[in-house]
């Protein structure tokens, strides 16, 4: 695994943005649970903010800026919060490129069970490898989980998903439509819950790494999800902790159940990528994800 390391910096957040705080997190609840929404495919320019086309020469694409405010520019740190569920870290990475006139996507990286207290350096080295990435203007931010062992619970950690999503975007000016999930292992396990059943309008695409449905609360069925939304799966071909087959059972299940698998088709919504490795991630794999999920957009219905 590749890991970049910078000098860490703290910002505390004012007593506005904590306001402004509480207002996100209530609103991300109720569109969480009451909207609909539907991926669409943008051009390709989406995923490079300063080509050429991005000026106007190709249609507009919808966004939905928070116009938060405020956060550290450039900024590698670990940021502490309050939720409802108890406090949370979250591990973020804002590149200089990043503008606040211009609404960023937003990248949210969940780590491998890690063992007892090591959620900080497993969620930090998710936020590293991200950071390694070229996703432009993108903001990563990699919370920790809160189980014991270093596993995610999935109702206390949904809670406190959706107050980093909200304190992020309090913090920096995040597209809302353009969020999108990463997870490897327990956590791309996890992401597949949040994805598909629990958090159903919030992602625009995600990805797993190392990641089963099986393993995900007895997600067997991707039917059972109320949208498609865009996935990659990137699997090593001699994982010992998740073998190649079980994953290659979840892409037929994705397909059955509606997604279409690049490139026998278009538009595509599922991509699926073995390499030669076992249960690990790096910028590489990364990149190669990030290129898949980048152009998609989370719009209303």
């Amino acid at each position: 695994m590749q890991i970049r390391s910078r000098q860490m910096s703290s910002k505390l957040a004012s007593r506005e943005q904590a306001i402004l705080w509480f207002a996100l997190a209530g609103f991300a609840l109720l569109s969480a649970t009451n909207a609909s929404a539907a991926s669409v495919a943008t051009p390709f320019w989406r995923c490079d903010p300063d080509a050429l086309f991005a000026s106007g020469f190709e249609t507009a694409v919808p966004e939905n800026p928070s116009l938060g405010s405020g956060g550290a520019v450039p900024a590698f740190d670990a940021v502490t919060i309050n939720t409802v569920a108890g406090a949370l870290t979250y591990h973020i990475a804002v590149q200089p490129s990043y503008q606040f006139s211009r609404a960023a996507p937003l990248i949210i990286a969940l780590h491998g069970a890690s063992g007892a207290g090591n959620q900080a350096l497993a969620a930090a080295a998710a936020r590293d490898t991200w950071a390694l990435v070229d996703s432009k203007d993108a903001v990563i931010i990699a919370p920790e989980a809160s189980g014991a062992m270093g596993g995610w619970v999935v109702n206390t950690d949904q809670s406190k998903l959706v107050a980093a999503i909200s304190d992020v975007s309090a913090r920096y000016n995040i597209d809302r439509y353009r969020i999108y999930g990463w997870g490897f292992s327990a956590g791309a396990h996890v992401m597949h819950r949040f994805a598909l059943l629990n958090l159903p309008t919030t992602f625009a695409a995600y990805g797993v790494s190392a990641g089963a449905l099986q393993a995900s609360a007895g997600i067997t069925a991707p039917s059972l999800a109320t949208r498609k939304v865009p996935l990659h799966i990137d699997q090593g071909d001699v994982d010992p902790i998740v073998p190649l087959s079980v994953v290659q059972q979840d892409v037929v299940r994705f397909q059955n159940a509606g997604w279409v698998l690049a490139p026998n088709s278009t538009p595509a919504n599922l991509f699926f990528e073995v390499f030669p490795g076992t249960h690990e991630y790096d910028s590489i794999r990364l990149t190669r994800v990030w290129a898949n999920l980048c152009r998609f957009s989370e719009v209303p219905q």
